[in-house]
């Protein structure tokens, strides 16, 4: 029964602790090699002309994220990696919701882009 009971709460503590972290869903159109370098634009900024659209990538809250991973450098910083390992040159953010009364953290969707 020890056991039993040792096991439900080792999964149940090990399932909270995975859902602490920001989601983070990247979609991509095409199979390409990660780059190295990606540029991020905000919403509001004009996108350079020579670019094509690879795929898109949404940070949202897992409803127990941490205000200290849900920062926008952090979120920024995720952004780039995940762009990254799709093999992008440009992130175009899309949509960027700050924290407010219903989460804590930011929240943004983003396209990401290749050179042509």
């Amino acid at each position: 029964m020890k056991r039993v009971l040792l096991l439900f709460v080792s999964i149940v503590l090990l399932s909270f602790l995975n859902s602490c972290g920001l989601s983070v869903r990247a979609v991509a159109d095409v199979k390409l090699p990660p780059t190295t370098s990606v540029e991020i634009f905000n919403v509001n900024q004009a996108l350079p002309e020579n670019i094509e659209r690879i795929g898109s990538i949404t940070i949202d809250d897992t409803g127990f994220t941490s205000d200290r991973k849900g920062t926008y450098d952090a979120c920024m910083s995720r952004l780039r990696s995940e762009a990254m390992k799709m093999g992008g040159d440009v992130v175009g953010i899309v949509v960027l919701n700050t924290p407010d009364r219903h989460s804590t953290i930011y929240r943004m969707v983003a396209d990401v882009y290749r050179y042509k």
